[in-house]
Formats: C-alpha cells, structure tokens, sequence
C-alpha cells in the first residue's frame, strides 16, 4: 500500500507544474477580470505569446 501511494505522489508531482505552465502559457494573452491591474508578463512566457 505504501509504495502505491509514493508511486501515486510521484505521477502527481510530475503532473503538476506541467499543468502550471500549461496554464501560464495559455492565458498571456487572455484578458484580466480586473479593470484596474493587469500584472506583468514574465520573460520566460514572452516566447509563447501567440
């Protein structure tokens, strides 16, 4: 059962920050629900503006 769960934990761990950047990558040019602050875009996604 043990190593079920730290093998589960380790996918899990995997999966995340993909999901992250996925996230971060799809929304730069998306628009902000705040009129008032807009945050700026890191260098890293500059590259994946479309």
């Amino acid at each position: 059962m043990r190593k079920t769960l730290l093998k589960l934990h380790r996918n899990i761990m995997r999966v995340i920050p993909a999901l992250a950047f996925l996230i971060a990558a799809s929304s730069i040019t998306a628009t902000c629900f705040y009129m008032s602050h807009q945050p700026d875009i890191p260098e890293g996604l500059m590259k994946f503006e479309r």
